[in-house]
């Protein structure tokens, strides 16, 4: 997922829903992995759906994981990106005397 904002460095809004699937009953976790948080866990489950709006300034990273485990089993990004790289003028503006 791409989450635009109009210049960069300026906060980056979007509804974001994932939904998964795995083969076994276990107990899973939604990790946000740029900032080491767990947003959600299942037990007992062999799929899942979270959603919530996202609100960032950088791109970030999660995993779906076991409970307790730091592997991996999936994994998606959400890109943060901006129209315009930079609010300020050029330094190679013209003025006139």
């Amino acid at each position: 997922e791409r989450c635009i904002s109009l210049h960069k460095g300026q906060m980056c809004y979007l509804e974001v829903t994932f939904t998964w699937q795995h083969p076994e009953i276990n107990e899973y976790c939604l990790v946000n992995i740029f900032k080491a948080k767990i947003l959600k866990c299942w037990r007992d489950v062999n799929s899942g759906e979270y959603s919530f709006d996202f609100q960032g300034t950088e791109s970030q990273s999660f995993s779906l994981r076991l409970k307790h485990k730091e592997a991996n089993l999936a994994a998606a990004q959400i890109i943060v990106a901006s129209v315009y790289k930079s609010s300020k003028r050029t330094k190679g503006s013209w003025r006139l005397f």
